[in-house]
């Protein structure tokens, strides 16, 4: 899959909005390959359908969550 493809499909057919923290993609013969860090911030059961999402097109996925905690 496209790079391009890719984030316009977390966009448009999830709804996703996400940053791009970081991006390597390298394309060789008409194919992409690399790694993207995405920063994303939604709910449990819509990250649940963007995994499905990624799994099914044999993307592979990592996830890393921070919660950041203010003290008054």
């Amino acid at each position: 899959m496209k790079f391009e493809h890719l984030m316009n499909t977390i966009y448009h057919q999830f709804g996703i909005c996400h940053k791009v923290l970081s991006a390597n993609v390298e394309y060789i013969n008409g194919r992409n390959f690399g790694t993207v860090q995405l920063y994303i911030n939604v709910y449990p059961d819509d990250f649940e359908q963007l995994e499905f999402f990624l799994n099914k097109n044999k993307l592979l996925n990592t996830a890393v969550a921070y919660t950041c905690r203010k003290y008054l």
